[in-house]
């Protein structure tokens, strides 16, 4: 209780938080300004001291939206991903083979353990979000966007003509996690 979560991502060389520091391994290949994006989750304790600071191990794109914890201490974050996969230490998330803007969910325990992670055909292309209940529930939101059909467990949400907006095919999306 009192411990601040934040997520987001980061281009340049390195980002750190006290001693922890995440390098990005692909900062050598920007040119005219096309550096790619990292995220993190970082855990800071009531005294303001950073306590473990998580980031992506692949070398693909990725960018962190959301972050929310349950009562048991248990971190989600979510965010979008632009290449095949995504790696945090172990965790290997993978594209559906049916996508536009994949999104990922990724949950770690209080210690900065990975539990499980997801990752969607779509909902990654601009904010997504992430929250949890008192009955330990995860829900998340966002959009999806020209995947049809864009599944999520074992739902299935269809585009019609009707989710047209500006000449493309979206809508929105809330999905619970138990």
């Amino acid at each position: 209780i009192g411990n601040v979560f934040a997520t987001g991502y980061f281009s340049s060389d390195a980002i750190g938080f006290d001693a922890h520091v995440l390098l990005n391994q692909e900062r050598d290949s920007c040119n005219a300004g096309n550096c790619k994006f990292k995220v993190y989750l970082v855990k800071i304790d009531p005294s303001g001291n950073t306590v473990w600071l998580k980031g992506q191990s692949s070398y693909n794109q990725a960018l962190g939206y959301g972050v929310a914890t349950d009562l048991l201490g248990n971190v989600y974050v979510v965010g979008g991903v632009h290449g095949n996969s995504l790696i945090f230490d172990s965790t290997v998330l993978l594209r559906p083979d049916i996508y536009a803007d994949p999104m990922f969910m990724i949950s770690f325990g209080p210690n900065g353990n990975e539990l499980c992670g997801f990752m969607f055909g779509s909902g990654g292309d601009d904010v997504c979000g992430v929250c949890t209940d008192r009955f330990g529930n995860v829900c998340i939101g966002g959009d999806y966007y020209m995947v049809n059909p864009f599944i999520i467990g074992n739902d299935s949400l269809y585009l019609t003509s009707d989710s047209t907006y500006l000449g493309a095919q979206e809508n929105v999306f809330v999905a619970k996690f138990n």
